[in-house]
């Protein structure tokens, strides 16, 4: 089974929205006030890794991006493929080299990347 995530941040209600697909078949956001949402523009891709948590993140995450040495980065993932090409991986061997700790979100959490 092949699940693609989005979520989209709604300004209105001052939270996430979730939407996907599900082998191919289409699974709407759901509305505070029941109704359906079907929008692809501005929605965030979660990525198919796992940080130290067990959490997925998705693009717009703030992470903590650990090195060997034991030092870290603060990153914002802004473009799933771009920021994986970044460090040669591909998305299934990403996981098994980098340890990583989402910490927050721009929408949330703007001053962590201040």
């Amino acid at each position: 089974m092949r699940e693609l995530k989005f979520r989209i941040w709604c300004e209105e209600w001052n939270k996430f929205l979730y939407w996907g697909y599900v082998d191919d078949m289409l699974v709407p956001a759901q509305l505070p006030d029941h109704s359906l949402l079907y929008i692809e523009e501005h929605s965030e891709q979660r990525l198919n890794i796992f940080d130290i948590n067990g959490y997925a993140p998705y693009e717009k995450d703030i992470i903590r991006n650990y090195r060997p040495d034991g030092t870290y980065t603060v990153e914002v993932i802004h473009d799933m493929e771009e920021w994986l090409q970044n460090y040669g991986y591909a998305e299934e061997e990403f996981a098994e080299y980098n340890e990583i700790e989402i910490i927050g979100n721009v929408h949330e959490n703007p001053e962590l990347i201040q």
